[in-house]
């Protein structure tokens, strides 16, 4: 079953096409890899996704429901969630509170306080931040602060999650931890939709890989097929930096 699809998807700024007709369906409970050199358009998409940006033609599908027109805070209430590249929590408000916060604003439900507050802590223990919820962003690493990300992603009760280049910056072993965590969302019945660089990360996860270049779709497959393609080494992998393997 279908839980997204994009048709004909295109966004320009100024004379630089960032998404160029693209196309393709998610299945509900897949794990989907978007790769490709930078600049490709992989988070023009994500936030053409999100309705943080306007689509210049195409039409966006969710759960069966055309969203093309939907701003992104019902477009979160319907179940999209997503991480940024670059991570920007409320610097004033502590770890616990800023998954309150997205708890608060990013779900449809409404709860009282306390609700939130052990919904939040829940979120926590499942990333392996709750023994820093008192905390404040700047006194966490960078591994914690992609972590935070998540956190405050899933506190919006995603069915679907986009997750942008969350390994990004981080070592072979603390990309170890986060893929973990995705396989568990995962199993929880969260589809995946992830724009990475780190290859082998991709290669663990994904089912399905689309390799954008200049705001197209260059090809797709299994990651096997992918990165055997002639015209993938060409635009990418034989000439980007693609993390550790």
């Amino acid at each position: 079953m279908e839980i997204l699809k994009i048709e004909n998807l295109k966004k320009r700024f100024g004379g630089v096409k960032a998404v160029d007709g693209l196309s393709f369906s998610v299945r509900e409970g897949e794990i989907l890899g978007i790769i490709g050199p930078n600049g490709a358009g992989k988070s023009t998409l994500f936030n053409l996704l999100c309705g943080l940006m306007p689509l210049d033609a195409g039409r966006i599908t969710f759960s069966g429901e055309d969203i093309t027109s939907l701003s992104p805070h019902k477009r979160c209430h319907m179940g999209i969630g997503r991480t940024f590249q670059i991570c920007q929590p409320f610097k004033e408000l502590t770890v616990l509170d800023n998954v309150a916060i997205a708890a608060v604003f990013g779900n449809s439900k409404t709860v009282r306080p306390w609700v939130v507050k052990k919904y939040s802590e829940e979120i926590l223990e499942k990333v392996g931040l709750s023994i820093k919820k008192d905390l404040y962003p700047a006194h966490l690493t960078t591994p914690d602060l992609k972590l935070l990300e998540i956190a405050r992603a899933l506190a919006t009760s995603p069915k679907l999650l986009l997750l942008d280049e969350v390994m990004a910056g981080l070592l072979p072993g603390e990309c170890d931890r986060i893929l973990k965590l995705i396989r568990c969302i995962n199993r929880e019945g969260i589809t995946v939709i992830l724009v990475e660089h780190v290859m082998r990360v991709v290669r663990e996860l994904c089912e399905r890989v689309i390799v954008m270049n200049y705001g197209q779709k260059l090809c797709e497959g299994c990651y096997e097929d992918v990165a055997g393609d002639k015209r993938v080494i060409e635009a990418y992998l034989g000439r980007e930096e693609t993390g550790a393997q």
